[in-house]
């Protein structure tokens, strides 16, 4: 199962205890930061995308999303999940991420947009038609000579 999976069941599940109780999560002891947190959720929802759109570059360049995340962000699995759990526990903190995570995503993306428009404004003058000058005559030459 991915990373996101699990991290929804668990998210799911700690959001039937929340609404019976008021801190039932403890705070883990090796609690990841909320902004390392924001980094984890970009770079998984970055790695959902490429999944399902490319898959076959994720495989040609042998990476594994999952361990992709814990190597880049020096964390195991298990530190993830109580995070992430710890987090879900705390729904304003735990909004406040994805909110962080989403305007990412749309910078990113606005970014990326803006790259391409230039890429393709660039291309366009590359293979415009170059228009010559008939003749080196000026107007008011070209003028007498009729």
């Amino acid at each position: 199962m991915s990373i996101l999976k699990n991290i929804l069941i668990v998210f799911g599940t700690v959001l039937l205890l929340v609404s019976c109780e008021t801190n039932v999560v403890e705070k883990p002891e090796n609690l990841i930061e909320e902004d390392e947190m924001v980094a984890i959720f970009y770079d998984i929802a970055v790695l959902n995308a490429a999944r399902s759109s490319n898959v076959k570059v994720l495989r040609e360049n042998e990476i594994q999303p999952e361990e992709f995340i814990y190597e880049k962000h020096k964390i195991d699995s298990l530190q993830l999940a109580r995070s992430s759990v710890y987090y879900a526990s705390k729904p304003n903190i735990h909004l406040r991420i994805f909110q962080r995570v989403e305007e990412r995503l749309k910078e990113e993306k606005a970014l990326a947009d803006s790259l391409m428009r230039n890429k393709r404004t660039i291309e366009m003058e590359k293979n415009a038609p170059v228009i010559k000058k008939n003749d080196s005559l000026t107007p008011a030459e070209l003028s007498e000579e009729d």
